[in-house]
């Protein structure tokens, strides 16, 4: 690597963790940890991820210019296997060292934001050192002004003056949101939210009364809250309501010094004793009992009512607080142009909303708008502060794929296939093939080229069927042993998408990558049953030929043979499973029957 060349590693090493490899400020390469070591969403440090980005693009420790860590602030004891790790990467955490977990996380609680800091700081320069990083070239970003920069600079958008950026989640480093503008090429912070004070938080904790796991399923009761009636939840208040309906007139600040409220806070904490007001000194432990506060909720308000009743209403309040924000912050900015991170982003139905509020124009939603997206922000973030500290600006680009993962030769794939003793074909002209059987009525495991980056497959390592089928749905949610209520997603070619998707336009970036939903025409619903939802919505992948040119000519033949411009996509994993990364992964999915034919590469498998 060629020492003029300024090469940034972005690492995120909590939840989901994962790394981004940008050398002047071009995206090199980026993957998650749970790929590589097949957990989903892993907790801990991406060893793995780490050597993979500098493997991908030969390059060593030493000519990393900055490590870039995501995470100022971030409880110490949710990092007990970083501690293990630093003597002994393989051990296994047992019962004793949880117990220590547990005693660290207590004395956690109740340090100080500055020996937080501290220790974060010691413990992950140590990691790093040992991995042969400079320790003197690491630098920490906040988890939210992380979010901010991968919305921000991977927009494309280059009229600064009419964005407003949004980083909305359950917490991280101590808030739960930061509402930003750009001046002067920089990320100005004008608003934020404490962790404790999250709407975030509401959602999870919905997610887990209704049995689901939270930080993994809130996409569980956006499916499932499209089945619930709201006239029967419609007069049910929200934690706060139920104490106070004037705290709903000073939901919004827009003084960076002064916290977003949103909807559950109220006399949460004023009524305590001084004891116990000591005792949730803490924003962390707030935090936990702001958990605790709205999961009793819950299983107060609810127990009588169907679940999905319960997700239509945190669906509800969830779109109808975000968009207060939103509307509120970008009307009195004269802001038009929305981005959007952070987990509570990942809601496609909330992302509509936004959409759909009058006077903005368009909403831009990174594809990995997650903590799975920390990383590439992070890196991002410190390019641009450099640039600025060399009297440049570093201007926003379109990201234009996220296929930014691991991808491997038709040699490599015909290894695997040999190994594995499997009956294989060779197809030059594959597309036509596979468009073939998806018409037959065949599902098919599509593996090709890289890998996307985020929690979408995007074509390459997805799972394709037939979208005029509607009992598709339930053949491909028992196989893959996934919720009966959640709906497959269309990919469309995009010279027909506005056929489709009500209101949907070419400069809609958001809908290339499955991040927002559209409403369907009413005559078209029947064409593609197995892609609308129960409430007329899909969650689009528009389709071009730059895009995918593979994917794009499968759609294509289909087409050809159907006259619909559409098929199914979901991503090829059996549940819980992280996405297929190799073919080997492909293979055992194969095996497993989670797909009838396996299109790898340039081979067929029956």
């Amino acid at each position: 690597m060629s020492k003029d060349k300024l090469v940034i590693l972005g690492i995120h090493f909590a939840h989901d963790s994962n790394a981004t490899l940008i050398v002047d400020g071009k995206i090199k390469c980026a993957i998650a940890e749970e790929r590589l070591n097949r957990q989903k969403m892993y907790t801990g440090f991406p060893y793995q991820s780490i050597q993979w980005v500098l493997d991908e693009e030969g390059i060593k420790p030493q000519d990393v210019d900055y490590v870039v860590a995501c995470g100022e602030e971030e409880p110490i004891g949710d990092y007990i296997s970083i501690i293990s790790l630093l003597y002994n990467r393989k051990m296994k955490i047992g019962f004793s060292v949880k117990l220590i977990s547990y005693f660290i996380s207590l004395i956690d609680n109740i340090l100080s934001m500055h020996l937080r800091k501290k220790i974060t700081s010691y413990l992950v320069c140590k990691i790093l050192s040992n991995l042969v990083f400079d320790k003197d070239r690491v630098i920490f970003v906040d988890h939210h002004l992380a979010h901010v920069a991968t919305a921000y600079f991977c927009s494309g958008w280059q009229d600064k003056e009419n964005i407003i950026v949004f980083s909305i989640d359950g917490k991280g480093d101590g808030l739960s949101h930061r509402s930003c503008i750009i001046e002067d090429g920089k990320i100005k912070v004008i608003s934020k939210s404490k962790d404790y004070d999250s709407i975030g938080l509401f959602y999870m904790a919905a997610t887990q009364y209704l049995g689901f796991i939270p930080l993994r399923h809130e996409g569980k009761v956006t499916g499932l809250a499209a089945y619930g009636d709201h006239k029967i939840i419609k007069d049910i208040p929200s934690p706060v309501e139920a104490n106070d309906n004037s705290f709903q007139n000073n939901l919004i600040s827009s003084n960076e010094k002064r916290s977003t409220h949103w909807i559950f806070l109220k006399l949460l904490f004023t009524n305590l004793s001084l004891f116990k007001q000591l005792l949730l000194y803490s924003s962390s432990v707030k935090a936990h009992y702001v958990k605790y506060q709205l999961l009793k909720f819950y299983e107060d308000r609810f127990k009588n009512y169907r679940r999905e009743e319960v997700a239509t209403y945190a669906q509800e309040k969830l779109e109808k607080e975000v968009v207060r924000l939103v509307k509120k912050q970008a009307q009195g900015l004269k802001k038009s142009k929305i981005c959007l991170a952070g987990g509570v982003c990942a809601n496609v139905k909330l992302n509509q909303r936004i959409l759909n509020i009058p006077g903005i124009e368009n909403v831009y939603i990174q594809p990995a708008m997650g903590d799975g997206g920390l990383s590439m922000g992070a890196a991002l973030y410190i390019y641009s502060q450099k640039m600025n500290e060399s009297g440049l600006e570093f201007h926003p680009f379109f990201l234009e794929n996220v296929y930014l993962g691991t991808g491997y030769s038709q040699r490599q794939i015909e290894e695997e296939l040999k190994l594995y003793k499997l009956k294989y074909e060779y197809v030059k002209e594959i597309e036509p093939l596979i468009a073939k059987l998806i018409s037959e009525g065949k599902i098919v495991g599509r593996f090709n080229g890289c890998m996307e980056w985020g929690p979408r497959a995007l074509g390459n390592r997805s799972i394709l069927a037939d979208p005029r089928d509607a009992n598709i749905n339930d053949t491909l949610n028992k196989r893959l042993r996934r919720s009966e209520f959640m709906p497959f997603a269309p990919s469309m070619l995009e010279e027909y998408a506005k056929d489709y998707l009500i209101g949907y336009r070419s400069d809609h970036i958001a809908a290339r990558f499955m991040t927002i939903t559209y409403d369907v025409y009413p005559d078209k619903i029947k064409e593609i049953p197995a892609v609308v939802h129960i409430d007329g919505t899909a969650r689009p992948q528009v389709v071009g030929m730059k895009d995918n040119p593979s994917y794009y000519k499968i759609i294509a033949e289909f087409m050809k043979i159907t006259s619909l411009p559409v098929i199914i996509n979901t991503s090829f994993n059996i549940h819980e499973e992280p996405i297929v990364h190799t073919p080997e992964d492909a293979i055992r999915s194969f095996k497993e029957n989670a797909v009838d034919v396996l299109a790898i590469g340039n081979f067929i498998v029956h």
